[in-house]
């Protein structure tokens, strides 16, 4: 049997973007019966549910200062040594580094166990993600920026297996590194049991206003998002009393006053996601930065909401967008057309749950993992 060390900076239970991923990824490692899998979870505060975690707890000086000594992420020297110090007691026969900000691990494996296979994957080109920030003004993330480059080059060079999300990223890593992806694994979220007034809505779903929601942690690109809703795509619906926007997700509130017109509302975090997804009609996702695959799509999917975003929010989402509930839309004048479209098919029930199932969801996951270590 072969033994993986799944190594992760993203293993909290929280519900962002990376862990999301992260925890469906090792959900389906764990799902094959050819593996035995432990877990390295490099965590925030305790979780109490991975074979070691091991506690990053440092000041934003600190994490800075680190970066500059050339540990990305939450990496220190303190956790660097007792990473190498689990690998040479556990012995694993692959090591999965989930993140191209663990590279640093990859180069030390090759050098100290040649024999063990290591394994990247890539949540984004992280060097793109890191420019993106600093473009949005974050200029205290400039020691990031270093600490991600030398770590990322690492992850290419001494990976045997590199993982992205989609082809658009592999086609990345080679402009950027010379090197593709060997597999691509989409975002996959874990599937459960969704009640059907939920999926299909009721007969007071479809006497309410048509509703159009955002969701999202209010990070730049969200932010970004977020005002050109409220900027642009809700002020040319500001006539008609059918149509309502709504902005929800942790860190919005602070934004309410900014964005919120008499026809969209602003929330922060959502307590229950089966509840904010039967509250709207359609997902709208005019997200233009960042990297990656875009989560909340699949969670769209996942509940069985159409939905309306820009080419780049659905890269990845390629298989699905045959749907006639998934439209792309490059303009104001192409999001106001697909609003009056899906409003005029509102009585027609969604399909998207289905592309969810076969493409990004965690049975979905546990097959593409068999593939790749098979």
């Amino acid at each position: 049997m072969e033994k993986v060390l799944y190594i992760s900076m993203s293993l909290e239970k929280s519900n962002y973007g990376g862990s999301i991923v992260s925890r469906a990824n090792l959900k389906a490692l764990q799902a094959n019966e050819y593996l035995q899998v432990k877990e390295i979870a490099i965590v925030r505060k305790e979780e109490g549910a991975y074979a070691w975690e091991l506690l990053a707890k440092s000041s934003k000086v600190q994490t800075a200062m680190n970066n500059l000594r050339g540990y990305a992420g939450r990496l220190n020297a303190d956790i660097f040594s007792r990473v190498k110090a689990i690998i040479q007691e556990y012995q694993p026969t692959t090591v999965y580094l989930d993140s191209s900000l663990l590279g640093s691990v990859a180069e030390w494996c090759k050098s100290a166990h040649p024999a063990i296979k290591v394994v990247t994957f890539f949540h984004n080109a992280e060097v793109d993600f890191e420019m993106d920030r600093l473009k949005s003004g974050k200029i205290h993330f400039l020691p990031s920026l270093f600490s991600t480059t030398v770590a990322e080059k690492k992850a290419v060079k001494y990976s045997d297996v590199l993982i992205a999300l989609h082809q658009a990223d592999s086609d990345r890593l080679f402009q950027l590194y010379q090197r593709k992806a060997d597999f691509c694994v989409p975002v996959c979220i874990v599937d459960e049991p969704i009640a059907d007034e939920v999926l299909y809505g009721t007969e007071a779903t479809q006497a309410r206003p048509f509703t159009v929601g955002f969701i999202g942690t209010a990070f730049y690109a969200n932010t970004e998002a977020a005002q050109y809703i409220s900027q642009h795509i809700a002020p040319a619906f500001i006539d008609d009393n059918q149509i309502q926007f709504v902005i929800a997700g942790n860190g919005f509130e602070s934004y309410a006053a900014k964005l919120d017109k008499p026809n969209l509302k602003t929330y922060g975090f959502v307590e229950s996601l089966a509840e904010f997804y039967q509250s709207v009609d359609v997902i709208l996702s005019p997200i233009s930065v960042g990297g990656g695959m875009k989560v909340k799509v699949a969670e769209a999917l996942k509940y069985n909401k159409k939905v309306i975003a820009s080419p780049f929010t659905l890269i990845g989402y390629e298989q699905s967008l045959t749907s006639p509930d998934i439209i792309s839309c490059s303009n104001l004048d192409e999001y106001k057309a697909a609003i009056n479209n899906l409003r005029s098919m509102r009585t027609t029930a969604s399909s998207t749950r289905v592309f969810f199932q076969q493409y990004y969801s965690d049975h979905a996951c546990a097959e593409y993992f068999k593939k790749i270590f098979h």
